[in-house]
């Protein structure tokens, strides 16, 4: 029984055991307290998680875009354009909005957006905010600028 608890094989290296007790015991209490920590800065990391993980969900809400499952092809092809989905695995639309949502007060050019979003067509982008601007997706701004709609509920 010895050995399979304490890796002791027979009953002399018990007295051995006894004896440096005290040491296992303090050994066992510093990895424990290791432990302890670690364990604290991973639920500290899972709150962090979660709260951008419910801030992600309360935009694509305020955003309207579905809280289900993306479907496979674009529901509506005026509004996304030939990246969808992109490499995130969000259609350009939910790209755009995700980005404005991020700081709702901020406005942005179309060559801000797609230099946040790696898009290498400023015009492209620029196509992609006016047709999500014309749905009452996004506000518009003067001269070019875009920003996130305010919710209806917020007004």
């Amino acid at each position: 029984m010895w050995g399979q608890i304490v890796g002791v094989s027979d009953l002399c290296d018990v007295s051995g055991l006894l004896a440096g007790a005290d040491a296992v015991l303090d050994g066992l209490r510093r990895r424990e307290g290791e432990l302890a920590q670690a364990l604290e800065a991973v639920r500290e990391q899972i709150a962090a998680g979660s709260a951008v993980l419910d801030a992600v969900q309360r935009w694509r809400e305020a955003a309207g875009l579905d809280a289900g499952p993306r479907p496979m092809i674009a529901s509506s092809p005026s509004l996304v354009s030939s990246g969808w989905p992109g490499p995130s695995g969000l259609s350009r639309a939910e790209q755009i909005l995700m980005l404005l949502g991020q700081d709702p007060a901020r406005t942005w050019r179309a060559a801000d957006v797609a230099e946040a979003l790696g898009s290498a067509s400023v015009e492209g982008m620029r196509s992609s905010l006016t047709r999500l601007a014309d749905a009452g997706r996004i506000g518009r701004g003067q001269a070019g600028r875009y920003g996130a709609a305010v919710p209806a509920g917020a007004r």
